[in-house]
């Protein structure tokens, strides 16, 4: 199925609801991933711990007189890795003589032995968007995405799914799409053309203003729209608050709702509804499972709830009792308001240029506030062997050396406050 899980974090900084792209991708973007660009999944052996893990990520560069592959892999930079002689290629999912044709900027997927690739399989980029025009007659189909209009030749025997409604799929023919379904599109490695389509409805993210029980209605008013009045079908299946089963009766007023519409787009078929986020500075500490934050409209109290998922520093799981005064805290609150159901937190952080690195004392000077490279206030951080440097684009690792006089950084604190947890090299 294309659609596993309807679950979208819908936060205060998502309070712009447009007329979104389909789950899958508004998923990812919540995540700050790229939704036009995926990779493929394993077809191979991984998890049994007799093999080495897979290779996932983007080729970088094919040297055929080297008999090398370079991957980047994201969060770790580029690799490279040397061709088994007798290794096995996979392209579009047909078995391949050799990598004639694969390019940078193709998934791929390693299966390693020995340090070697004895596997490669590649994959074409996958495109996400709504259908503005399909020809069937010229097979072609074209979609707006972030990157504008875009026309894609469609092959013959590409297979396309239709996604319904939820849990209800079916084939289809390229003439059956829709205008404004929101479609992912798998291209081929060297021809570029569709070799996949999966369709579905799209999504409304907005704020919840009534529900009709009597005419089977929802309300949902969207920044920068007209109120709109959708129909709701009458299998609609709605989660609440981190996912919980939920119903139409039990959603509040005012709730942060993203509701995802058949693939003709008359009917509601899944709603989640949760409340906004609160981005704050932690006063103090949690008392009785309550946290004070201090906001521009002055302090306010949060109750979490006890099941609530904490995440310290972007991946570790935490308690309220590790959070210090000054902790920056990211609450998502439930959909009544009334409570924390989700709570991330990590030390503030510093937006500046290098002045200083003192590798033999580790610190670090930035200096922070300058404008046209004037004035500023120079500030020391200590750096530790737990400091974690990397670029802002691909996440690619970078040493304490690569800092170097004048170049925009952003410092992230430890949660403790008592040195730099991540620096962030901006523009790169």
């Amino acid at each position: 199925m294309m659609l596993t899980k309807f679950k979208i974090a819908v936060a205060v900084m998502l309070a712009s609801c447009l007329l979104g792209p389909g789950i899958d991708s508004f998923k990812s973007q919540a995540r700050g991933e790229n939704s036009a660009a995926e990779p493929p999944k394993s077809k191979t052996k991984q998890e049994s711990g007799k093999e080495p893990a897979p290779v996932i990520g983007i080729v970088t560069a094919v040297d055929a007189n080297k008999g090398t592959i370079t991957i980047g892999v994201k969060g770790e930079g580029d690799k490279t890795f040397e061709l088994a002689k007798d290794f096995k290629a996979e392209i579009d999912g047909r078995a391949a003589s050799g990598l004639a044709g694969v390019s940078a900027g193709l998934f791929a997927h390693l299966q390693l032995s020995g340090g070697k690739a004895v596997f490669v399989r590649v994959e074409g980029p996958v495109v996400h968007g709504g259908v503005k025009a399909v020809d069937a007659a010229e097979r072609t189909i074209t979609i707006s995405s972030k990157a504008g209009d875009q026309v894609f030749q469609v092959a013959k025997d590409a297979p396309i799914i239709l996604h319904v409604s939820e849990n209800v799929e079916r084939k289809g023919k390229l003439a059956g799409l829709p205008t404004g379904a929101q479609v992912r599109l798998r291209l081929a490695v060297a021809s570029k053309e569709v070799i996949e389509i999966q369709a579905e409805g799209p999504t409304i993210a907005g704020v919840l203003k009534g529900i009709n029980a009597a005419k089977g209605t929802l309300t949902i008013a969207v920044k920068g729209q007209d109120d709109k009045a959708l129909a709701v079908d009458k299998r609609v299946r709605v989660e609440m608050d981190n996912g919980k089963e939920g119903t139409l009766a039990a959603l509040p007023k005012e709730a942060l709702i993203t509701v995802k519409l058949s693939l003709d787009q008359k009917t509601i078929v899944a709603i989640y509804a949760e409340g906004p986020t609160v981005f704050s500075l932690l006063k103090g500490k949690a008392v009785n499972d309550a946290i004070t934050v201090g906001n521009k409209v002055g302090d306010q109290v949060i109750v979490i709830a006890k099941d609530a998922p904490i995440v310290i520093e972007e991946t570790k799981a935490g308690k309220l009792a590790d959070l210090i005064d000054g902790t920056v805290v990211f609450v998502t609150l439930a959909a009544n308001q009334q409570h924390g159901i989700r709570l991330r937190a990590e030390g503030p952080s510093f937006q500046g240029t290098v002045k200083v690195v003192e590798a033999s004392k580790n610190t670090l000077t930035l200096t922070i506030g300058a404008k046209n490279g004037q004035g500023g206030q120079d500030k020391v951080f200590r750096v530790t062997k737990d400091t974690v440097i990397v670029t802002e684009i691909n996440a690619a690792p970078r040493q304490l050396t690569d800092l170097k006089n004048g170049r925009e950084v952003l410092l992230r604190l430890t949660l403790d406050q008592n040195a730099a947890g991540k620096i962030t090299l901006l523009g790169e």
